[in-house]
């Protein structure tokens, strides 16, 4: 009786979950709080009837994935299976759909390549001359397309390229926080390579995907040097500062927020200086060292940037390029997103100061910032909260996908994609927010972190969030925050499949995770 009870009961879930579910891919257009709330009890009614039909499948895929990890060959063949995989769906909308005509932002990226592909350079663009950080991603577009001669294949293999390489960092350095034995790697590549972010930007002319390779990359580097400077390894730590230095510089070329990462990598290193009393005073030389290298090799190359661009495009570029998102971000009205009333201010500034484009940009800066002063402390947090519902909310999170791929809108996998997203964000949310939760409750007992790195990803998740705080809202800016999702939920993995072993469901024995030699 109490088996068919629980057959029943599940079989209810399932149908429940199912509906709900129907319902959702009947209701995108109308994407909001309620249908956010009915995915949450999507997700925890499929997740239940799972476990009332199959009470050990989430111990019995533990044991299974911990076994793949423990072997060599059979997790290259898992890895190559999720490649591949990652590979089909990208490719698929290049073969599937009829071809693609970017819009907006893309436009800009995809015209400018074309113009480098097919001879004439950054010659006249006074836009990217306006935006330094727009030649980046323009030239190693222009490059790929005059290699293939494809424009739209072109963008797909570039950004599939770095998306791959991407994902290998992120397996290597949650291997060397976890252990080679763990499952936390392998989770960490499948979370990048399928992740619906990752295939829909991989198709679409945006930095987005280099951006984020960058993120990850950058924290990789950021914890190799801190681990280096904690066991005062002078030649390891002046190595990957030069190191450092080199992938912020280059990362803020694409995208300019790569400071944040230098602001906190000093908050960072004051936190193991502090915690280290006798080694502070060896510990400081070496994070201040470490700390000159990488913001002196970081200037260099932003100061280069300036000029490589201010030679291609034939006007002088600016060193702050961020003055006019910063305006935009302050815009009341709009709730930080671009409207046409700034961009008349633009022009209207553009008639005073000419082809000064370090003057415009500062006078935006300064009117941006004069516009949060009026708000207040009170206004400018809701002024916050009002982005974060244009984040949440507004936004298509398929920016420009169905505009620019011809066909795609409205069609069956547009609304996968929309579903397959909305799962996405709020299962990656769930778990990061479980295990920030549980580190949170161990600091507070005294019981110090699992692992100190939280600390350096928790930092720069408020630096990159605050960022996009004080800038224009646009959704797709909030990817750069997914690696970093992406490596604590990794964590979360890791902790769960040691709890198991330690309770005697699963019989790997742990090891412990990789430190550097000194």
């Amino acid at each position: 009786m109490k088996k068919l009870i629980k057959y029943l009961t599940a079989a209810v879930l399932l149908l429940a979950s199912v509906t709900s579910l129907w319902f959702l891919l009947s209701n995108l257009s109308a994407i909001g709080p309620a249908l956010y709330l009915l995915l949450v009890i999507t997700i925890v009614l499929l997740a239940l009837s799972v476990g009332l039909l199959s009470p050990k499948f989430y111990t019995n895929l533990a044991a299974a994935l911990s076994t793949v990890a423990g072997s060599r060959k059979k997790t290259i063949l898992l890895c190559s299976l999720i490649v591949l995989l990652g590979l089909l769906l990208r490719f698929s909308f290049y073969v599937h759909f009829d071809g693609y005509r970017p819009i907006s932002d893309p436009e800009t990226f995809y015209g400018a390549a074309q113009s480098i592909a097919n001879g004439h350079g950054l010659k006249g663009n006074f836009l990217t001359a306006f935006f330094p950080y727009l030649a980046a991603y323009d030239s190693s577009l222009g490059l790929v397309m005059k290699l293939m001669g494809n424009p739209w294949l072109s963008v797909i293999v570039l950004n599939s390229f770095f998306d791959l390489l991407a994902a290998a960092v992120v397996y290597l350095f949650v291997r060397r926080l976890t252990g080679p034995k763990s499952v936390a790697p392998l989770a960490a590549f499948a979370l990048w390579v399928l992740s619906p972010f990752g295939i829909l930007f991989s198709v679409q002319a945006l930095p987005i995907i280099i951006v984020n390779f960058f993120v990850i990359l950058v924290l990789y580097l950021g914890y190799l040097l801190c681990e280096g400077i904690k066991i005062r390894n002078t030649k390891r730590a002046i190595g990957l500062s030069v190191a450092l230095g080199l992938a912020v510089g280059i990362a803020n070329c694409f995208r300019p927020t790569f400071t944040v990462f230098i602001v906190v990598l000093l908050a960072y290193l004051a936190f193991l200086v502090v915690t280290h009393l006798g080694q502070a005073k060896e510990l400081a030389v070496l994070a201040v060292a470490g700390l000159v290298i990488v913001s002196g090799i970081f200037l260099g190359i932003q100061k280069l940037n300036v000029v490589l661009v201010s030679h291609e495009t034939g006007f002088q570029a600016p060193s702050n390029s961020g003055g006019l998102s910063v305006y935009l971000g302050a815009n009341w009205e709009s709730n930080g997103r671009w409207n046409a009333a700034d961009g008349q201010r633009t022009l209207y500034l553009s008639k005073i100061y000419g082809d000064n484009y370090e003057a415009i940009q500062n006078q935006l800066t300064k009117d941006g910032i004069d516009r949060y002063k009026s708000y207040g402390i009170g206004g400018t947090l809701s002024l916050f909260v009002r982005k974060l519902n244009e984040f949440s909310t507004t936004q298509n999170f398929m920016y420009n996908a169905n505009d620019s791929i011809v066909n795609y809108t409205q069609s069956k996998i547009a609304k996968l994609y929309n579903v397959y997203i909305l799962l996405f964000i709020y299962g990656l949310f769930a778990v990061c927010a479980l295990y920030l939760y549980g580190q949170a409750q161990r600091a507070v007992r005294g019981l110090g972190l699992t692992n100190p790195i939280i600390l350096l990803v928790a930092l720069t998740m408020l630096g990159f969030f605050l960022s996009d705080m004080f800038v224009e809202a646009a959704s797709r800016y909030a990817q750069i925050m997914y690696p970093l999702f992406i490596v604590v939920a990794a964590l979360f993995v890791q902790q769960k499949s040691e709890s198991r072993q330690t309770s005697g469901t699963l019989p790997v024995p742990r090891r412990s995770p990789r430190t550097l030699k000194q």
